[in-house]
């Protein structure tokens, strides 16, 4: 079953109960989440979920990719597809498809205690950015 606005707004629950002090920042994608915005889907606006991994070195190097369409450097991701289930795999997915690197030989360095939807462990953070395209640009993606 594909991610839902169910499992976006449990995740983001189980994040607030570590980090409270982020709910300003939150509010306006929990309101949305309420009103079923479909926050999943990457023709939501103003704003949907995207999903992606940080890759770190031991020797403390991390992997940043250039963005295709924007000319930016960020970590490895992208958005939800319809076959993803999780946000973790959805990160994984996004990882592989990106850089090549195979999702099973990426170590976890540090579980985060956050519970996901599907009652495994997620790492999770919630960021926000504008992006420098828009509504009629992403419908023609």
């Amino acid at each position: 079953m594909a991610i839902t606005d169910s499992d976006i707004a449990g995740v983001l629950a189980a994040y607030l109960e570590r980090f409270p002090q982020d709910a300003g920042q939150l509010t306006e994608s929990l309101r949305l989440l309420a009103e079923g915005q479909g926050l999943a889907c990457r023709r939501t606006f103003p704003m949907h979920v995207t999903a992606g991994a940080l890759l770190i070195r031991d020797g403390g190097e991390v992997l940043l990719i250039e963005h295709r369409a924007y000319g930016i450097t960020l970590q490895p991701g992208g958005h939800l597809g319809a076959a993803d289930t999780t946000l973790l795999g959805a990160a994984l997915r996004e990882l592989s498809e990106e850089t090549g690197i195979d999702p099973e030989l990426v170590v976890r360095a540090r579980p985060c205690a956050l519970p996901a939807p599907t009652g495994t462990t997620a790492p999770v953070t919630s960021d926000s950015w504008m992006r420098p395209t828009s509504a009629a640009a992403v419908a023609k993606a």
